[in-house]
């Protein structure tokens, strides 16, 4: 027996017209949710799979057929490809964002425009505080850095240095962790001059370079975080 839309509709408790809708692309309609979730491209894409499988999880467990969501997998990291995917998203009529970002005016200014337009925004391992978005979900990064403070405390002792690698200070989720990880060290004793901080913008043929250049010049490193 041949299945058609609208078996298709009864069996989902929506009408004939969303499935007509969903299976051809056309705009939503009222019975109808979109929203979208913008991942940037990570160089080895463990990160990616990561977020994209838990994504699938999540929308066998929601099992809401008027509920669609579309993963965008972005080709940079930038903010302005970011800004740039995030107003083709609401111009193309999605109820909600859920967003990795830099936490920038400019990414702010857009979350806020979003949200005043009645777009939901959702953020995603980096934060972008008093931007108007609805909830953050991620880790404590602060505590996170304080807690890797605390075991690097018991592997090096004063004067010894402790390199800190970091991709994008822009970003929450490296900022947080680097100022939890230094707030605590100087709370165990290291003075500020400890520890040095690098940013390289994930690369990683920039990240060796770096953490090279730095074992040369200083004789007391004896740990990367």
């Amino acid at each position: 027996m041949a299945v058609t839309i609208q078996k298709i509709a009864e069996l989902s408790g929506v009408s004939r017209g969303t499935v007509d809708r969903v299976l051809h692309g056309r705009p939503k309609s009222a019975d109808c949710r979109q929203a979208a979730i913008l991942i940037p491209q990570w160089t080895d894409g463990h990160f990616n799979r990561q977020i994209v499988s838990g994504i699938r999880k999540a929308l066998r467990y929601i099992a809401d057929p008027a509920f669609v969501l579309t993963e965008q997998l972005l080709r940079t990291m930038t903010m302005q490809e970011l800004l740039r995917a995030m107003d083709e998203q609401i111009r193309s009529g999605v109820d909600g964002l859920i967003i990795r970002a830099e936490n920038t005016p400019e990414v702010r200014a857009a979350i806020e425009q979003a949200v005043q337009q009645g777009v939901t925004v959702i953020t995603y391992d980096a934060d972008v505080p008093d931007s108007g978005r609805l909830c953050y979900v991620g880790q404590d990064l602060v505590r996170a850095g304080a807690i890797a403070a605390g075991v690097m405390a018991r592997l090096i002792r004063p004067p010894e240095h402790v390199l800190i690698v970091s991709g994008n200070l822009r970003m929450e989720s490296h900022k947080g962790r680097v100022d939890g990880f230094c707030r605590r060290l100087l709370e165990l004793g290291f003075s500020e001059d400890a520890y040095q901080v690098i940013e390289t913008n994930e690369m990683p043929d920039l990240t060796s370079e770096l953490v090279a250049q730095s074992l040369v010049s200083d004789s007391r490193l004896h740990a990367v975080y």
